[in-house]
């Protein structure tokens, strides 16, 4: 075996690796979150507490890859400049435009808005800085993780940035299943958007911005003061 081929092998399994102690545990929990086989009665700053520090963990494990693989988390795209900022609110308000289009679209083809998303009771407690805190560290969560070292490695392995917005859109929109089949469509053309940008000018911190803006979003609407 070659040295090319087996610096592939390393990278995909590296890759399996990531995404089965990232991304698994998550799903398999929001299955059961669907399915009404998993029951949430814990206090909601001790299951962000936890949560929080499962994610900053993992992305703690995706800097140990990229370190093994003589990179740094630079090489997925991610630095800081002003201007994120305004690019972040400009994919914030771009992502409101198509989601109202698309639900007038979805209301005009089957006849009602789409549905609520189910299970947000998850959400349901008083803001804390906890609270807060869950809610910046899940962007960096998944941004890093989902969108910018998946997709440059399925780029890496296909040769194709369609395929790869294609997979993250996929693994992301899957992960969100507890929220219900019907509000996938909404999610999957927010993270459709966030993946088209990234491959265009594989930078992440403004999506990592933006998706901070609307879990924000989120905790401000379900949490209480």
């Amino acid at each position: 075996m070659n040295e090319i081929s087996m610096q592939k092998r390393i990278r995909l399994i590296e890759l399996a690796l990531i995404l089965s102690v990232s991304f698994l545990p998550f799903f398999l929990r929001n299955l059961f979150i669907h399915l009404s086989l998993y029951s949430i009665d814990t206090s909601i700053n001790v299951r962000f507490f936890i949560d929080g520090i499962t994610k900053i963990t993992y992305v703690a494990l995706l800097i140990y890859i990229l370190f093994r693989q003589g990179k740094s988390i630079k090489d997925i795209g991610f630095s800081f400049s002003w201007r994120d900022i305004f690019r972040a609110i400009l994919i914030f308000i771009i992502i409101i435009i198509f989601l109202s289009f698309y639900s007038l679209l979805f209301k005009l083809i089957i006849g009602k808005s789409p549905s609520v998303p189910q299970h947000i009771d998850i959400f349901v407690g008083e803001i804390s800085i906890i609270y807060f805190l869950a809610m910046i560290i899940n962007p960096f969560f998944e941004e890093l993780i989902l969108r910018a070292y998946l997709m440059c490695e399925i780029e890496f392995f296909s040769n194709s940035k369609i395929i790869a917005i294609i997979v993250s859109v996929f693994i992301q929109t899957s992960g969100h299943l507890y929220q219900g089949v019907h509000s996938m469509g909404g999610l999957a053309l927010t993270f459709l958007i966030f993946s088209i940008y990234f491959a265009k000018y594989k930078r992440i911190m403004p999506i990592i911005m933006a998706h901070a803006i609307m879990d924000i979003g989120i905790m401000l609407s379900s949490g209480k003061f």
